[in-house]
This record gives structure tokens, sequence and C-alpha cells, in this order.
């Protein structure tokens, strides 16, 4: 139910007939009373999410993909890479079915088909390789069951139900491709049923009911097609309890059948001389009820499963067992693949994990989502900023990230550890009850709290920081006992410069705290801090319900019952209280984006206040199930849940006309909103809403490009897989020499590029050979280190020339230096201009340094002589007596 309440501060209020009037799918209502269409429309762009381990999962005849029924569609998942490859079944418009799918088989006459049977009553024939429905028949009642005739596949018994009644009804109904039509044949009918089987033969159907197994005697359909119900036969089997499954041996004449005491009774009954009295074995471990059982390919061993997630293999010949544990959830299907290399567990926690049979390890899990299965999400959905996942409940202590846009499950963390299997006394578990998220991606905080009503209740709140290296948050700091009493909010402040983090929790205890993180101090590492209370604050006594940060992080607005109270977070001092028009407790508090605007949201309204004016901007009566920010373009999506219907409002912060509506489906209530980047670069980001069941759906403002739906049909890839020799054995040679071919392949790329590269620096190789020689040279044969420095350091670092002119004087001075300078003469020329050139080594510089010094070395002796014969001659000169002057 929506009204227009106020429009600014000179709107009249509008009348009471007025406030009763719902909002219409397609007008909206104005400021006059008037209707207008909305300016935008929303588009259901995908659904995604669901309990994808509700109803038995099937291989595909190749085992490369499983078939899983998710609500109206079938998920057909990569048995390689776990990811969702196709999806049948999208749209009710496009053929799909309207109600829920509860089995899928492929058909006996075409593996490449597949049949679908849903509650809608439909049977749908699918090529699920190109997505194109075949054929659909309709039945009147619901279907609950289904299973082929194991001697003419055109047959099928089919399980079916009137929803005003309790009965159950099996029926052998064709679904062959001729146009005769042929009269459906009543097998059995009754209230209880707890599923059925059909022996491999097809003359016995086993079914479940109550604490009575009945075994049916199938008439002989193929050659009698006028047999009527008369003609079956059924014996009546006392079991220890209640019947949870029951199935055939796939050779011999007998039936497992598992109850609601843990225990699984084998009757040999498939023989004419056994059918009355049969023989029974008890096989009992499982405390809890056994929910799947199957038989392996060879018949010598059964598998079953109940809700200890514990694989339990029987031997029927000794009637041994071993077991596979802590599969992470209670198990409640178990299928094998026709190539019988992998065995593929349908458990609780909505995850299906394969195993590889010959080695009986975990291959592959495809997780989907965890919690929120059954009622409403004490999280919210959160954004989480970092990689733009969705964050929300998971298990109980858990939270799961999960990627709406893909459908895949991101990662998992363990907030507080609490038991996941069930067990007869229920365990008290920690629960999660509040995530919030710094807009920078690296903190993470918690609420989470246990109270058994019977011991001190128990309440932590967790500070988790991003872990590059594993990808995930890490647990950083952990508070206990931060209030006295529940806590109703927590939120983060957007990092001002200079200042640390800040985080506040509002509780019943009346008072606000604000956390922050600090240095710890000398007595512990320089690099160490943990987050602390810096403050506390409260309001005449008032309960705080919910706590928001503007977008700069200067303002924090906290309420207090029906007031709105604006603080200064650095200071801790109140600057201004806003009071609601209406006497209710806030629920709800927002700042929407960058704007001046903040939405207060109560039981039967919400008001947006204007902070410029400190006024009520304008104001709807509308029951509110959950709101969302866009922050980007600073609109906000309101979820109304009035008159049993979930209605999606959006509005802009400066207008009470909405700007887009979304209508749900009678069936369908939708639980709560988020804002997600889009996949397209536009202003504002999409809607994603959770529905009931854990689904979600995707709205956007703009309809969905016909491209992105033709890729997501192309058809399915086959690529050879390694066969169950291999992971006994290893590889194959054929793959060894695949992957030595690949090897030669890069090393001859590799060598190329570092051949390019060693001729591209231009390495001297003459100058490498008489590296050799110049290094095994003694040290005191070389030339010392005076000679060589310079020539080195000019070979190292070219030397500036510079433009001024140069004095005669100094001109002179330097050819002088340069004579004095001769005795060792080793060339070296600067350039004019400097270029960049490849360094000489070490090595090749030391041999021609040496060369040029034993070529330069005769010259100088020479000389030597020279100017010695020159000085004698002087000398004689001098020592003549005539030339002496006196």
């Amino acid at each position: 139910m929506v009204s227009k309440v106020k429009q600014n501060s000179d709107t009249k209020s509008v009348s009471k007939k007025q406030q009763k009037q719902p909002l219409k799918p397609t007008p909206a209502a104005t400021t006059n009373g008037n209707t207008v269409m909305p300016k935008e429309s929303l588009y259901l762009s995908q659904q995604a999410g669901g309990n994808i381990c509700r109803y038995p999962l099937v291989f595909t005849s190749d085992s490369r993909y499983i078939f899983a029924c998710v609500n109206r569609s079938i998920n057909i998942y990569a048995v390689a890479t776990g990811r969702l490859v196709k999806v049948l079944s999208r749209s009710p418009a496009e053929g799909g079915h309207i109600d829920t799918i509860v089995r899928v088989a492929l058909n006996p006459k075409n593996a490449m088909q597949l049949y679908s049977f849903g509650l809608d009553g439909a049977i749908k024939l699918w090529d699920y390789n190109d997505e194109i429905l075949l054929k659909t028949i309709q039945v009147k009642d619901r279907i609950e069951d289904v299973i082929f005739c194991p001697l003419d596949p055109e047959f099928a018994y089919v399980v079916t139900k009137k929803p005003e009644k309790k009965s159950h009804k099996i029926m052998r109904r064709y679904l062959g491709s001729s146009t005769d039509v042929q009269k459906a044949q009543k097998i059995w009918s009754g209230e209880q049923f707890q599923g059925f089987d059909v022996a491999s033969s097809g003359e016995y159907m086993a079914i479940g009911s109550g604490r009575n197994t009945i075994v049916c005697t199938l008439p002989d359909y193929v050659r009698n097609q006028n047999a009527m119900e008369m003609d079956i036969r059924t014996f009546f089997y006392k079991c220890e309890g209640f019947v949870t499954k029951v199935q055939f041996h796939p050779e011999s004449a007998y039936l497992a059948v598992g109850n609601d005491r843990g225990i699984i009774q084998l009757f040999y009954c498939c023989a004419p001389d056994k059918i009355e009295a049969p023989e029974s074995q008890i096989l009992h471990w499982h405390f809890s009820p056994v929910r799947s059982l199957c038989f392996m390919e060879d018949g010598a061993n059964l598998v079953s499963g109940g809700d200890e997630g514990v694989l339990v293999f029987w031997q029927l010949t000794t009637f041994d067992k071993s077991f596979l544990p802590r599969l992470g959830g209670g198990i409640q299907s178990i299928a094998f693949s026709p190539n019988y290399k992998y065995c593929c567990v349908g458990a609780s926690d909505n995850a299906i994990r394969l195993f590889n049979n010959a080695t009986l390890t975990i291959t592959l899990v495809i997780q989907g989502v965890q919690g929120g299965h059954s009622g409403k999400l004490d999280t919210g959905l959160v954004l989480e900023p970092r990689n733009h996942s969705l964050v929300f409940n998971g298990v109980p202590g858990h939270v799961q990230f999960y990627n709406t846009a893909s459908d895949r499950h991101v990662v998992e963390v363990e907030v507080a550890p609490a038991y996941r299997y069930s067990a007869k006394s229920k365990v008290t578990t920690y629960h999660v009850d509040h995530v919030a998220f710094h807009p920078s991606g690296d903190w993470m905080a918690t609420i989470d709290s246990r109270d058994d009503k019977e011991t001190t209740p128990e309440r932590y709140l967790k500070f988790w920081q991003w872990d590059h290296d594993q990808q995930t948050y890490k647990l950083h700091t952990r508070v206990d006992k931060p209030h006295t009493d529940r806590i109703t909010s927590l939120t983060f402040s957007p990092s001002l410069p200079g200042q640390p983090p800040m985080a506040i929790t509002t509780s019943a205890d009346k008072v606000f705290k604000v956390w922050h993180l600090l240095a710890l101090g000398r007595s512990h590492g320089e690099d160490e801090v943990a987050w602390t209370c810096r403050s506390n604050g409260m309001y005449r006594n008032y309960v705080p319900t919910q706590a928001a940060f503007s977008a700069d992080g200067s303002i924090l607005a906290v309420s207090f019952g029906s007031h709105i109270t604006l603080w200064d977070p650095q200071q801790n001092s109140i600057q201004r209280i806003l009071v609601q028009p209406v006497v209710q407790d806030i629920q709800c508090l927002h700042f929407i984006g960058d704007s001046p605007f903040v939405v207060a949201v109560s039981q039967n309204y919400f008001c947006v206040w204007n902070l410029l004016t400190c006024t009520v901007w304008w104001s709807y009566k509308m029951q509110v199930g959950d709101i969302a920010i866009d922050h980007a373009s600073c609109r906000f999506a309101v979820l109304d849940t009035c008159q049993g219907q979930s209605r999606i409002v959006v509005f802009e912060p400066t207008s009470a006309v909405p700007v887009a509506l979304h209508v749900a489906d009678k069936s369908n209530q939708y639980l709560a909103l988020a804002y997600v980047p889009p996949k397209t670069e536009q202003l504002s980001w999409d809607i994603v809403y959770w529905a009931q069941g854990g689904v979600f759906g995707t709205l956007t403002s703009a309809p969905p490009a016909a491209e992105e739906t033709q890729s997501e049909n192309l058809p399915l890839a086959h690529a050879p897989e390694p066969s169950m020799l291999d992971a006994l054995y290893g590889t194959r040679t054929r793959d060894r020499a695949a992957a030595e071919s690949q090897d030669a392949a890069r090393i001859g790329l590799a060598t190329k590029l570092r051949d390019e590269a060693m001729a591209k620096e231009g390495i001297d190789v003459e100058a490498e050979r008489e590296n050799v020689d110049t290094m095994g040279v003694a040290s005191h044969v070389m030339p010392s280190v005076k000679d060589l420095f310079t020539p080195f350091m000019g070979g190292l670092m070219k030397l500036r020339v510079s433009e001024a002119p140069i004095d005669e004087a100094d001109k002179q001075q330097h050819v002088d230096e340069v004579e004095d300078g001769e005795a060792m003469d080793v060339d070296f020329k600067a350039p004019s201009a400097f270029t960049l050139e490849a360094l000489p080594t070490v090595d090749a510089f030391f041999s021609q340094a040496f060369q040029a010094q034993r070529s330069a070395a005769p010259a100088a002796n020479a000389k030597d002589d020279v100017s010695s014969e020159s000085d004698n001659s002087e000398s004689e000169e001098e020592d003549d007596p005539k030339n002496m002057a006196w």
C-alpha cells in the first residue's frame, strides 16, 4: 500500500481515502492526485541461485555434463570445470515450465534429448545441445516422480497428485512420437508415498508407503496392451520404521529399503517362490534417516547416505563397510556417471561434489547458495566493494560471497565455528547478525552471537583484513562483549585524509560506540595495530537503532526511536536533532549517495529529509521490506510488501514521483534488495532482489541484448577427457607425446627469442675469445689499475663535449698534459655527441688494454735507448774542460 503524505513544506496532506489506495502496477501517484507513467522500465535480465541439490542429478550419456533442477529451470554444469554452461527452460514466455521442475531424464531413444517433468503437469522434451523445445505433453495433475519403463522406453511410470488431495497415483503413460492416442493405465494409488523404483527386468515395482514396502508384479504390457489394474498383484513387507528410500539391485533378485531410523533392509523378493515370504538382511550404521541409496554398476556394493554427511560403502557379500566422511552436509542424492568414473553427491549445503571412483578423492565442488532458503536474511544483501560480490548468511556461523553475474560461489568465510550436521538434540550454534565493509574493501566487520536461553549470551565483534595472497578476509581483531545487549546495526565510515578507518555499532543497551584502528605501542611490534573503542554516545536514554555516514564521512546520523541525531564523528558531539512526522521507531537509515538527502524508514512510512533545510522533503506511507541505495546515480529502490505482493519502486531523492516500477508474481515473494555494478556502461546500477528459495533476480533499465542471449546458447563442447586408467596410473603415452611436442615448440621459440636478443645487444665474439687469455695472465704482468682506470671509465661513461670555445693557453696546457702521459699509448676517442652503444665487458676491455700495452712496450724501449744516447753525448761535452765556464 503506497500513498503520498507530504511534498516539501508547502504541500497539503492527502486525505485518508487517498492514503488507502495501493500503488498501481503501471501509473505512479503525483502531488495533485493524478497518475503518470514511470520514466523508465525494469527488465528481468537474469536469474541466479536457487537450490541445485533438491532433486536428483543426472549425467549426460558421455559423462561430460550434469543436469540439475533449479526451480523452473534446468542448469547444465561442465564436469571438467564446474561452470554453468547452459540453462534450459529460462522463461515461460519462451516455452519453459511455469512451476518447479522436479525430475529430468535422458530420452532412452535419443541421448541428445532430455525430458523434464514439473509440478505444472507439463512433460517437455528438449534438444539440450541447441536449447530447442521439441514437444510438450500436458498432464492434469502435479507430477512428483518419474521412471521410464525398462522394457519399453516409449512408456514411463509417472507419479501424480492433485493439489487439494493427499492421495498419489502411479500411471503408465505413453511418451513416444506416435500420433495414436493411448490411454494412461493406473498401477497404484494411495495416500502415503515416499518413493518408488522399478526392477531392471520390468517385472516388479517397489513403493514406499508409511511403515510398509509395497511390491507389485507388473503384467507384460509390451505383449498385452489391454492389461488392467486387476492383473497387478500386491505384496506388503513390514519395515523397521517409516520408509524413506527404495532401490532395486541392478542384477540380483533383492530390494534395498531405507527408513527414518537409519536402518537398511535387504529383501530377497524378486522371484516367484520368494515374493510372498522373502528373506531379509538388516544393515545399520546411520543414526539419522537414510536419504539416498544407490547400487554400483557391478552390483557388488551398495552406497548409502544420510544427514551425517558420510558416504557408506556396503560390501554385499561380506557386509563389510567403508566410509567417506566429512562431505560438508547431509547427503540427499547419489548418482554414478555412465562411464563409471565419477560419483556425484548432492548435499544439504547446496553443493554438488564429484568424486573419482578410482581414488575416492573430490575432483570438483559446485557450490550453490547456502543459506536463506527458508526465511529472511539477517545480514541482508551486502555489496563487497572490492570484487562486487554479494555477501549474506551462509550455513550457520558463516557468510557466503556470491557472484550473481556469473551465478558462481566465490568464497566462504567462517565467522564462528558451528555444527554442520543435524542431530536428534538440536544444538544452539553461532549466528551472524551483521556484516559491513569499509568502502576501500580492506576491512570487513561482523557481529556473531549465540543465545541458548540458559547461559549468558555470547556476542563478538570481529574485524577482518583482506589478504592479497589468499584473496580472502583473515581475522584481525576480536572484541568480546562489545555491548551489554543486542547489537542493532554496524557500519563503516569513509576514510578521511590522514584519519584511520572508523566503525560504528549501535546496541539495545542505549549506547553507540565508535571504533577506530590504533597502534598498540612499544610493547608490541612497530606495525602492529588493533581496533579499539575510541568513544561512545547516547541520547535521552533512547535506544539507538541505526547509524549512517555521509559520503565524505563528515556527518554521522544515528536514529534514536523516531529521532534522527546528527553528530560530528571526529569530536563525537551532537549537532542537530530531526524528529520524524510519525511516532514510529526508525528501522533503516541511509544517506542517498553524495546528495544532501537522508531516507529514514519506519514501520509504515518512509521520509526523505533534506539536510540543507533540515525539513522533510517528501514522504510515503508504505510497508517497506528493504531499501537499497544506488550511490552512482543517487537513486534508491524500495521493496513494498503490502497486500501479499512484492513491488520494487525506484525513486530519486528530489521527487516523489517513482522513476521505475517492477511488480513480482503473486507466487514469488521478494525478501531483500541490493544494487550491483552493471555489465554495460550505464549511469545507474542494476537491482538484484532476493526471493524465496535462495533465488536472485537482476533488474536492468535496458532490455538484454540479443548478442548476449546468442552467446549463452552456444552448443556444448565435446573435448576428450582422461580415462579411469589415467587416474590410477597417470597420463598415457599419447598425452605424453603431445606434451613433449608442446614443450619442444615452446623451447624452440624461447631459443629463437634469446638469439635475437643476443644479436640485438651486439656481443663481441672476438672479445670473448680474448677474455680467456687476459684472465689467464699473471697479475704482475697485467697493466696497473692506474693506467687502465681512465680508458675503462671512458668506455662506461661517455665524455661530455662542451661547445664553449677553448683558450689557447688551456689548449697548450692540455697538449702538454697529453704528451706527458704518452708513456702508455692507449687510444681513446670521445664521441662528439652522446650515443647509446653497447657497453664492453670487463674481460674484453682488459684484453684490449693488455694487447695495447704489449705493443706499446717495444716502442717505449726504443725511445728510451735514443734518449739515453743523447744524454751520454751531452754529458761528455759537459766533461770537456774547454767547454767549462770558469
